[in-house]
């Protein structure tokens, strides 16, 4: 992780990310954490991060920011920052009296996610998903985003993250991968083979409930405020909407795979 800063109310934090260079081509990376009080300084601070970045070749810098935080994100998009997603965090507390909708509770057992099944979650991942900050961004090729999603169950297993699979007639159908602090999760990475159908809500079910089982009290997540579908369904299992995060782009070169 890296800084700048102007002064003690003025700073930034980023980071490289060659998860994502890997894929597009072009370095890339991220800010991480934007702290301002005065916009003429915040404005200053941004040129100089946009200097530093144009000059050490950077391709592609993304952000997100509290939709709340309107003069920053029009400070980002007045320097360069395009939209291109918006993203909703939402949680579930996860009481012992929790019971889901009955009508999607169905006996699915889980079991963990092996390193001989990262091939068959990988090939989900390529074409299960629609959304996501790369994805959404009309600037990126699509099968390069959908191979970042592929890669990024490779990261995953590499940095021993925890997953649940269910598996039917010998064939993975529906992963989820997240990480645990205590008693939260956060969950980081899932779908099925062939989309959001009832097989999909049975496994989101029976992940709670497993969740459950193991005393975890809080569930959160980031979805794409474009994922109609997975929304609607978050808020039937009970999850709340708790921020609106709006996700900024800025293509210093073109990215063409």
């Amino acid at each position: 992780m890296r800084a700048l800063q102007i002064d003690d109310s003025h700073a930034l934090r980023f980071r490289d990310t060659p998860w994502n260079e890997r894929v597009l081509g072009v370095p890339t990376r991220e800010i991480t954490e934007l702290r301002w009080s005065d916009r003429a300084s915040l404005e200053r601070l941004v040129d100089q991060f946009n200097e530093l970045s144009r000059a050490e070749g950077v391709g592609l810098v993304i952000t997100r920011c509290d939709a709340e935080d309107r003069d920053l994100i029009l400070a980002m998009q007045m320097r360069g920052f395009a939209f291109v997603e918006a993203s909703y965090l939402i949680g579930l507390a996860l009481k012992s009296t929790y019971e889901p909708p009955p009508e999607f509770r169905k006996a699915m057992p889980l079991r963990e996610a092996r390193l001989d099944d990262r091939a068959a979650i990988e090939a989900i991942a390529e074409g299960a998903f629609r959304y996501g900050r790369l994805l959404e961004d009309p600037r990126i090729p699509q099968a390069l985003s959908r191979t970042r999603h592929r890669n990024w169950v490779r990261d995953l297993f590499d940095q021993g993250h925890r997953g649940l699979v269910f598996e039917s007639k010998g064939r993975i159908v529906s992963f989820m991968f997240f990480s645990q602090d205590s008693e939260q999760v956060e969950l980081i990475l899932g779908g099925s083979d062939g989309g959001l159908g009832l097989s999909s809500v049975y496994f989101w079910v029976a992940l709670l409930e497993r969740f459950k089982a193991e005393r975890i009290t809080r569930v959160t997540t980031l979805i794409s405020a474009a994922n109609l579908g997975v929304l609607n369904l978050y808020a039937r299992l009970g999850f709340k909407v708790e921020r609106l995060l709006i996700g900024l782009h800025q293509h210093l070169r073109p990215i063409t795979g």
